[in-house]
């Protein structure tokens, strides 16, 4: 953390040399909501852009949320971008009205709409970074409402840096330095009345904790930020045997990922906790960290596995128990009984069966590569053995048996089931794919020798199941 006596530009172009922030050649888009930080961040940048190579834009987006204060900032920023030569994109968004009908809370529909529009605003100017105006102050309440609320090693890291196209040139400049420069450049900006508002968590974190935590330790903001850079670098150093283990134990297969129990079981509870968040990210995106309890209730589950069991992960996104392994992805509403009947399956084409999912489709043998050996959802059918006689899926019937590939003798398909670990509930309602009338594929298990691909084979049908109730 650099002293509050030197100047803002100083720090600014220091962060960016030491963490490679930007390089000659960019066109970054400041965003640009009116308070004190962001307006610091662009007329320092601004004042930089010869010395740093750059060229400089700035975005604000009008969340509809303060009336006629949030029309006046939007204002404010237009002239500020015009006053100082910069290229400006505004835009709107009814936060109120996204919040509402996606049930969240204003927090997380703002932050949403801000990220849709700050990404098309660079696209549109051919930015290729964004930087925010986050500051030190920043960084530490973020920790605190973290340690609030419960997290881990990947919450105690905070505010990043750098995270894909966005950097933050002030997370190491402290919010008096930047008032101080403000004052010193005689720049106006705009104050926002919630930040005032101490029924918002971090509101009070600022305005309460904070102060009173520097009774205890009168550097603390200095303190909770270096603990974010370590956790931060060890987070990095842990990513890399977390990229390992991910690779060795989980299959990214659709919308699932699916986890090999006996490889994860056998790693320490450290990569395993990794592994997992992993696994809620790559469904639902960056923002999707899970809570130190959904964390450690997955990891119970997974620890004593038993098959049907499962348990929220992170929102709209859930982890099942199967046979041998786990299975992490979002949850639809499971089937409220049998399936009836038995449907046709056209080719090509995508066909819901209860909970469950088959799509149909055909290749050349040439484009097709090699049939898959280690995925029981998809199948490979010679189409010309079967584009006769009609494909229909439906539920099992009493006492029908399939004759598995490269076996003799047929099995009851229900014995199967039960082989497999599928909980009684679900029996009753998986497909069960038949050309004319025959079973010939009991999707996630056996497909029977019927209609073999052969070096002879001119045109593959591919059949891919997605268990949706998973």
């Amino acid at each position: 953390m650099t002293k509050r006596g030197v100047a803002l530009t100083a720090q600014v172009l220091a962060a960016v040399s030491r963490h490679r922030l930007l390089q000659a050649g960019d066109r970054v888009l400041v965003a640009l909501s009116g308070g004190p930080d962001s307006v610091a961040l662009l007329h320092a940048l601004w004042s930089l852009r010869g010395e740093l190579g750059i060229d400089v834009c700035a975005a604000h987006l009008d969340h509809r949320i303060r009336g006629r204060a949030a029309a006046a900032d939007a204002a404010f920023a237009r002239a500020l971008a015009r006053r100082l030569g910069v290229r400006f994109a505004g835009g709107s968004a009814d936060v109120p009205a996204l919040a509402r009908g996606r049930g969240q809370s204003l927090e997380t529909a703002a932050r949403q709409a801000r990220q849709r529009f700050l990404a098309a605003a660079a696209a549109r100017l051919g930015c290729t970074a964004i930087a925010t105006g986050h500051t030190a102050d920043d960084q530490a309440e973020t920790l605190l409402m973290r340690l609030l609320r419960g997290t881990g090693l990947a919450g105690l890291a905070g505010i990043p840096r750098r995270n894909g196209a966005y950097v933050r040139p002030l997370l190491d400049v402290r919010r008096a330095d930047v008032l101080r420069y403000l004052t010193g450049q005689r720049l106006a900006f705009r104050r926002d009345a919630t930040n005032d508002d101490d029924a918002i968590t971090r509101n009070r974190i600022r305005r309460r904790l904070i102060p009173e935590l520097r009774r205890y330790s009168p550097r603390i903001v200095e303190h909770l930020c270096r603990l974010a850079d370590t956790a931060g670098d060890d987070l990095a150093m842990i990513g890399r045997e977390v990229d390992q283990a991910f690779a060795a134990c989980a299959e990214h297969a659709k919308s699932q990922i699916r986890i090999d129990l006996k490889l994860f079981s056998g790693y320490n509870k450290g990569l395993q906790r990794q592994v997992i968040r992993r696994c809620a990210q790559r469904i639902a995106g960056p923002e999707a960290l899970p809570t130190c309890e959904r964390t450690a209730a997955a990891l119970e589950l997974l620890g004593r596995p038993a098959v049907g069991k499962r348990c929220l992960l992170a929102p709209g996104v859930w982890v099942r128990i199967g046979y041998g392994r786990a299975v992490v992805g979002p949850a639809s509403r499971p089937a409220a009984g049998p399936v009836a009947g038995a449907a046709t399956l056209t080719v090509p084409g995508l066909h819901r069966v209860g909970g469950h999912a088959i799509s149909a489709r055909t290749v050349g043998r040439a484009a097709a590569g090699r049939p898959p050996r280690t995925d029981p959802d998809v199948a490979w059918f010679d189409w010309d053995g079967l584009r006769r006689g009609g494909l229909t899926a439906g539920p099992r019937r009493r006492g029908e048996r399939i004759v598995p590939f490269g076996g003799r003798h047929s099995r009851e398909i229900a014995k199967l089931m039960i082989d497999a670990k599928l909980p009684s509930v679900r029996r009753d309602r998986w497909p069960i794919v038949r050309w004319r009338g025959r079973a010939i594929w009991v999707p996630g298990e056996r497909r029977s020798d019927a209609a073999p691909v052969t070096p002879a084979t001119t045109t593959v049908l591919i059949l891919e199941h997605t268990d949706d109730e998973a």
